[in-house]
């Protein structure tokens, strides 16, 4: 490349970065929205057995609602680890209700995280040797 080139290349850089300075600045950029997804979660209770389906706002709200409780508690208020958000069965009333994922050859509902964060897997499917 050759000299006049990279100086017509180096114009058009800083025109573009010129215009979206201008851009950001003015408030006219579409800004990203929170986006809810249409599909609800699924839930399993780890005591009883209840199978139910969640909203995804709900799940959002308990997430909130959690990150709201660490933050009194604990310094920049995340939840500690990669634990699961444990949900109220809405069966039992017991705080021990996880997000479950299905086992589509089985048809079976099962935690996709575990307590201890490890991923679930369906409990009639082979074990992965």
């Amino acid at each position: 490349m050759g000299r006049k080139d990279a100086i017509k290349l180096g114009m058009a850089v800083c025109g573009l970065g010129a215009a979206a300075a201008v851009l950001l600045a003015s408030g006219n950029v579409a800004r990203p929205t929170a986006v809810s997804d249409p599909r609800p979660l699924h839930g399993l209770c780890t005591d009883c057995g209840h199978h139910f389906r969640i909203e995804y706002q709900d799940y959002r709200k308990v997430i909130e609602d959690r990150r709201e409780q660490s933050a009194r508690h604990e310094p920049g208020g995340q939840l500690p680890g990669r634990r699961p958000v444990v949900l109220t069965c809405p069966q039992c009333m017991k705080p021990s209700a996880l997000i479950a994922d299905r086992c589509h050859e089985h048809d079976v509902y099962f935690p996709k995280y575990l307590a201890d964060g490890a991923r679930g897997r369906c409990p009639r499917c082979k074990p992965i040797e």
